[in-house]
């Protein structure tokens, strides 16, 4: 039965990502990727999403276009420092 729920639920996103959207509206395609992210940005990202009342996912993908157009257009320097770390190399 679960197996069921979860083809179901499988065939339904297939379909929704597939659907052509409508001729007057373009919106790019959107892809599922995973990014490791602390508790705190978690918070803050879920903060701002509901205040403006946005899911989640949109607030990330506006905040990171804006986070790179900074970067790209030379409005922000990106600080890097170099760490050195002890390990096994196992």
């Amino acid at each position: 039965m679960v197996a069921k729920k979860k083809k179901k639920a499988k065939d339904e996103a297939a379909l929704e990502q597939t659907a052509a959207p409508p001729a007057d509206q373009t919106s790019p395609r959107l892809m599922r990727k995973t990014y490791l992210m602390t508790d705190d940005l978690i918070r803050r990202v879920e903060r701002q999403a509901e205040a403006a009342g946005v899911g989640i996912n949109e607030m990330n993908r506006y905040l990171l276009a804006l986070a790179l157009d900074l970067v790209e257009s030379g409005q922000h320097e990106i600080q890097v420092t170099t760490v050195t770390r002890r390990t096994l190399g196992v």
